[in-house]
Parts: C-alpha cells; sequence; structure tokens
C-alpha cells in the first residue's frame, strides 16, 4: 500500500458548531484524498477547512455539501457502504441530514472521479465510517451553546475479541438562531412564523451494533439506525421539514479465505419519511397551503474481494420514491443498478500508481404509467422506462522528488444515474425529461507540493469537462412557461494554492485560496447566461493552531470575494463576499475528561455565504439567508 487514506475520528457532532475531538489516521497516500490535521473542530468543518473548492452550505437547520462547483446527487454520499439519499423532491434534505450523528466516526473525502468503489462519483466522494467495534465503557457527552441549543450524547461498550456490543445515541435542540445585527434568522421568511423565536431544529436518535465471529475466519457484524427530526426550519425556503424519520438496517460479513484474500459481503436497507409544509410553523392561509409527505428507500448488497494491490467489486442498488400526498404529480419513481468495479495500486520504480474501472447498468421507472400528463405535451412522450449503461475509469499516479516534494496527476470519467426527479416527476409548471441522458464528467488535476520542511507550499489546478450536464430549462407551451431540465456542456476550472508553515515547534499557521470559474458551453432553452450557479470565484481559509500535551488552540478565518458572474435565470443574486473569523479551545482535564469551547463569528459580522434558492426547477424564488452571528459552544466528555 503506497498511499495515504487520511480518515478523521472523533467522539460525536453535535449540529454543525459543535467541537468533537479529532485525530488522525494515515497509512496510504493517494493525491485525491486530503491530508487533514484537525484537532479540536468538527469533522465536516474540518474537511470544509482543509479541502480547497469545498464548501458547506447553510440551507436552513439542514447542511448540503459543494465541492468544485457540484453537489447533491453530483455527489456521492455513504456511510458503512450504504449510498445516502434525500427523501425531499424540492431537495431540502441533503444527503449527509440522513447520516447519524451518533456513528459517524471517520471521514474520507476523494475529490472528483478518482474511485469507483461507489456508483455515481460524479463529483466526488464522501465516505462515513461508523463507530468503532472495540470501544469498551461507558462515554457521556453534554454540550451546551448559544440561542437556547443543548445537545447530550452517551456511548456504552462492553465485549471482547470475540464479539463486541455497542449502543450510542443522544438527543439534540437548536434554538433559534439570530444574525450578525441581532435578528431573528425566522425574520427572513416570506411568510411570517406562528412563533419567530421557536426551536430551529430537534433531534433524537439511537444506533446497536453487534459483531461477533461465526467461525475462526468469519465476523459478522449487524447494525441498527434510529434519527428522527422532529423540527428542520428552512425560513429562505418556501416549506419547513415537519418530521425527518430515518431506519438503517445493515449485515456485514468479512470472510478470510485460505488463500489470504478478504471477502466482504454487506447488506443494507435505508429508509427516510420526510415530510414538509408551509402552514404547520407558518401563518399560512388557505388555499395557499401545501404539503408533501414523502417515503424514500434505498436498499441492496455489496459483494467485494480485496487481494493485495486488487479490489473487485459487485453491486446492487435499488432506491424507490414516492409521495403519498402533496403539490406534486406522478411522484412514484423506482431505480435499480447493478454495477461491477475492480481498482489496483501499485508501485513501479518511483512512480505510484492507483486506477480504476466501473460498469453501471440502470433502470429508472415512472410506476405512475397511467398517468405521463404533460410529458406528453412538452416532450412529446409516453415513456416511463429508461435503461442506461454507464462507464467509469480513472488513473492517479505520483511521484516524489528529491525525497521533500510530490508530483501527482489525477485523471478521470464517470457517470451517474439520472435522477427520478429528473426523468419523470411532474406537476402543473414542472416536468421531468424522459429524455435526458446520462451526465458525465472528465477531469483532470494536476498537484505539486512540499511534503517535508517548515514551509511548506503547495499547488493544483483542474479543468472538469461535463458532458450533458442536467440544468433546469423553461419552455412556451401552450403560450404557458413551464420549468424541465436538459442536457448541456459545461466546463469548470480552477487553481488552488496552499501553505502550511511551522512558526515554531507547537505553533503552525496554514493557508489555502482556491479561485474557479464555472461556465455552460451552450444555454438552456430559456436562458441567456452562461455562467453557471454557486461557483464562487475565489475562497480562502487561514489559521493558526498550537498543540501541547493537554490543549489545542485554534484561530481561523474563512473569506470570500464578491461574485462577479452569477446565473441571472437560475434566480442567483450578486453576494458582496464575506469574512469570518472563528476559535476553539480543546482541554483534556484528565485521562478521561474532556473540555471543549468553541466560538463562531468572533466578530459578529453580518454576512450572506451563498444563494438559498431551491435547487430543482420546482420554485426558484430566493430569498438570502445570512449566516448566524456570534455563537458559541462548549462540550463536557466523560469517560468510565
Amino acid at each position: 500500500m503506497r498511499y495515504y487514506s487520511t480518515f478523521l475520528v472523533f467522539s460525536s457532532l453535535t449540529y454543525s458548531l459543535d467541537i468533537g475531538s479529532v485525530g488522525i489516521i494515515e497509512d496510504k497516500y493517494l493525491p485525491s484524498v486530503q491530508k487533514f490535521e484537525t484537532s479540536g473542530i468538527t469533522p465536516l468543518q474540518a474537511v470544509y477547512f482543509k479541502t480547497p473548492g469545498l464548501q458547506i452550505t447553510n440551507m436552513g437547520a439542514g447542511k448540503d455539501i459543494s465541492l468544485k462547483g457540484l453537489s447533491q446527487d453530483n455527489i456521492a454520499v455513504t456511510i458503512d457502504g450504504c449510498r445516502i439519499f434525500g427523501g425531499c423532491p424540492s431537495r431540502m434534505d441533503s444527503p449527509i441530514n440522513h447520516v447519524s450523528n451518533t456513528d459517524k466516526q471517520k471521514i474520507q473525502l476523494v475529490e472528483g472521479p478518482f474511485d469507483v468503489s461507489h456508483f455515481g462519483t460524479f463529483g466526488g466522494i464522501l465516505k462515513f465510517s461508523g463507530s468503532p467495534d472495540d470501544f469498551t465503557g461507558l462515554e457521556l457527552k453534554s454540550s451546551l451553546g448559544s440561542f437556547d441549543s443543548h445537545a447530550a450524547r452517551f456511548r456504552i461498550g462492553m465485549g471482547s475479541d470475540r464479539d463486541h456490543f455497542l449502543i450510542q445515541g443522544g438527543r439534540e435542540k437548536h434554538g433559534m438562531p439570530k444574525d450578525g445585527s441581532n435578528r431573528l434568522l425566522s425574520s427572513f421568511s416570506a411568510v411570517p412564523y406562528k412563533d419567530p423565536g421557536q426551536d430551529y431544529s430537534f433531534d433524537e436518535e439511537i444506533s446497536i451494533k453487534y459483531r461477533f465471529e461465526a467461525s475462526r475466519k468469519t465476523q459478522v457484524t449487524i447494525q441498527g439506525t434510529k434519527k428522527d427530526r422532529d423540527i428542520s426550519l428552512f425560513p429562505a425556503r418556501m416549506m419547513d421539514g415537519v418530521k425527518d424519520d430515518n431506519r438503517r438496517l445493515e449485515i456485514a460479513i468479512k470472510h478470510v479465505l485460505d488463500s489470504g484474500k478478504t471477502l466482504d459481503f454487506s447488506w443494507f436497507h435505508n429508509r427516510v419519511d420526510h415530510v414538509m409544509d408551509n402552514f404547520t410553523f407558518r401563518n399560512t392561509m388557505a388555499p395557499m397551503r401545501m404539503e408533501s409527505i414523502t417515503e424514500a428507500s434505498q436498499s441492496g448488497f455489496r459483494l467485494v474481494l480485496e487481494d493485495g494491490e486488487w479490489e473487485t467489486g459487485l453491486e446492487r442498488f435499488a432506491r424507490d420514491w414516492q409521495v403519498g400526498r402533496g403539490a406534486m404529480q406522478s411522484l412514484d419513481a423506482e431505480t435499480r443498478l447493478y454495477g461491477f468495479w475492480a481498482q489496483k495500486e501499485w508501485g513501479k520504480g518511483i512512480w505510484d500508481y492507483r486506477s480504476g474501472i466501473r460498469i453501471d447498468l440502470s433502470e429508472s421507472t415512472d410506476n405512475q404509467r397511467r398517468n405521463p400528463g404533460r410529458r406528453s405535451v412538452v416532450h412529446r412522450t409516453t415513456e416511463s422506462d429508461k435503461e442506461e449503461t454507464l462507464f467509469s475509469a480513472f488513473l492517479s499516479l505520483s511521484r516524489p522528488i528529491a525525497d521533500k516534494y510530490l508530483l501527482s496527476l489525477d485523471l478521470g470519467s464517470a457517470q451517474r444515474p439520472v435522477d427520478p426527479m429528473e426523468h419523470w416527476f411532474q406537476r402543473m409548471d414542472f416536468v421531468g425529461n424522459p429524455h435526458l441522458k446520462a451526465p458525465r464528467i472528465n477531469e483532470a488535476k494536476l498537484g505539486y507540493s512540499k511534503q517535508e520542511g517548515r514551509i511548506r507550499p503547495g499547488i493544483s489546478v483542474f479543468h472538469r469537462d461535463l458532458e450533458d450536464h442536467i440544468l433546469p430549462s423553461v419552455v412556451l407551451v401552450g403560450g404557458q412557461r413551464v420549468r424541465t431540465y436538459e442536457n448541456i456542456d459545461a466546463e469548470i476550472q480552477g487553481i488552488s494554492l496552499s501553505l502550511e508553515q511551522d512558526l515554531s515547534r507547537n505553533l503552525v499557521m496554514s493557508l489555502n485560496v482556491t479561485r474557479q470559474k464555472g461556465n455552460k458551453k451552450s444555454l438552456p432553452t430559456g436562458s441567456n447566461t452562461l455562467a453557471l450557479a454557486e461557483i464562487p470565484d475565489i475562497t480562502g481559509r487561514i489559521e493558526l493552531a498550537h498543540t501541547s500535551d493537554k490543549n489545542t488552540i485554534r484561530l481561523w478565518g474563512e473569506f470570500a470575494s464578491e461574485d462577479s458572474d452569477i446565473d441571472t435565470n437560475n434566480g442567483e443574486q450578486r453576494l458582496g463576499g464575506y469574512a469570518f473569523v472563528n476559535a476553539s479551545i480543546t482541554r483534556q482535564l484528565s485521562q478521561d475528561l474532556k473540555l471543549e469551547f468553541r466560538v463562531d463569528n468572533l466578530l459578529d459580522k453580518m454576512a450572506v455565504r451563498h444563494n438559498s434558492y431551491d435547487r430543482d426547477p420546482v420554485n426558484q424564488v430566493v430569498r438570502l439567508l445570512p449566516e448566524a452571528g456570534r455563537s458559541f459552544w462548549v462540550s463536557l466528555t466523560q469517560k468510565f
């Protein structure tokens, strides 16, 4: 093994402001996997801080990620190999909202189409791994924060090398935040809330995991997770989440063959019950009341054979998506996917190589065949079934130079299936497009960095060529404007500069700055803007970190320039840039007791980080939502 797999290890995650103990495990190097040094901040914030081109978006009580201009289903999100999707047709709930807070113990981020172990790694893959099987004892964590927020978590583990039982859970509540001008975020809603100061979100969850040895060479793990979110407010959008209930069951079997090869089998089922409306929390009067009750599930199995340098696998994935009641019509669709992949890593001379290839057969069906509705009028078809063959491949190579520098080159090409929303869903002013082709990305990334010494600069450039990229468009049918999707070609390119410097034995300064641009090569119907939406021109972060045996102190800032090119047809508004300062302190009071303190937006700045429109053509009315003002968190973790 010649490349680093970088993981972030932490005890728990409470919302986006909490702090968790973060360590690092490095056993191999891969240029497309970021290297993190992240003690004292949450894992997602650590990934965000150390990954140029990555943005964590505040959509309200939910969070989303954007990686080099791509987001949502263009980025694969998995938990223990289980592919996660959101439940909302309007994309209110990001996939990362359905990853349990209690069992997120490691994160691995691969940028771009440079991993084929999962399907649809179009713009990158974010892999969450669950709690370790060997934790024994009792761990309690309590957190208090600004805006009447609090969280409590527990973890209990017992057992031996042959069998182990782990149960963990918690609850967290977040009150209504205020911006840097002391205004409640609820005041930014177009429709007033019944209680402007009500809770912003409320979560409860529990996870049970049991691992045992069925034989000397066979290990079995069974895990069930229940995660309920009863409140999830989105002031800048047309509806709030009334309920998000998540149930996940996983069974994994690891067997070591006589030849020494490892055979892994895993099966999973994940279900999301998602209820959203615009009247439970707001003063919405009839006939403007809207409600959607969505049931979404994902299930499948994976069979993986590992043999030293080789990894080969088979996968079967199924996704069902239904809206039992709602403003939309024809919301009953399913996707089936069968995949095969092979990856290899090896070294030859001073070069290290990693390559992979993947083939997927994808089937998508609209179960509302009796009601093709507006598809026959807008797209002149009543088609209800689609089959696609998807192909992905990549090659990554790297070589050290003078034992201090590293040169890396990543080349990749990947496709993702067309989403059921894009193919089939419809309502009076919106209809999916059955003619859509599976989008493809071709990416090249070149990096050069210094790995040793007190000063460690780095530079990377990338170019993403998007073929058949899916974007909203507007067509006229009988004098009426109808929103839909269509394929267009586009490109995204950028450059990232980084610097790490050891100011002293315990004090490190790090800096990264990214500039990127995205443009359509052709205009979608009804559009006259070539710029791609939500791609900030310049973003950057700077950090000072001081570490000692018992203390970790961090001070960091994040900034963005004013937007220059925006997609006015997509409702995007020009933003004036931002600059935030944050700080955290972690103190190990004893071997089993730890105190953590954090403050975000230390200078209490009033700023908007991103546009808040829906990511589909159903409703593109923009209401900008500012970031929360100065906010504090303090956490105490006790182990027994």
